[in-house]
């Protein structure tokens, strides 16, 4: 494994904030921490579709596990969209289930109109 940040005798930064700071100053852009980085990195890969086992390996962590641990909001974002999808459908839903106590009761004929979702 290469270090990804090396100092000008080519070896591995101890410490790498006082470094990160001084390079986002010389680029005009704010300070961000190396864990940031890697949070933006991982997000990248996951909006490129790379598995969760793909990212891990990225990362360097000793298993996926402990990248879905880390990053455990993707999971809360992803029951988030589905939740929302389901509020989206809940009244074509409800529209649907009335028309099918309306046919059970015999008021619609059969392949009466609205049933469809």
């Amino acid at each position: 494994d290469q270090p990804l940040f090396t100092n000008r005798y080519g070896r591995r930064y101890r410490k790498i904030r006082g470094s990160l700071k001084a390079a986002c100053e010389k680029a005009k852009v704010p300070y961000i921490t190396h864990h940031s980085l890697r949070h933006f990195f991982a997000n990248a890969l996951k909006d490129q579709k790379l598995d969760i086992g793909e990212i891990s390996r990225f990362l360097g962590h000793a298993n996926p596990t402990v990248t879905q641990n880390i990053y455990l909001h993707w999971r809360d974002e992803a029951l988030h969209g589905r939740a929302q999808e389901v509020q989206i459908l809940r009244p074509r839903f409800e529209k649907w289930e009335k028309n099918c106590k309306i046919l059970r009761m015999g008021l619609l004929p059969m392949g009466g109109v609205g049933l469809s979702l």
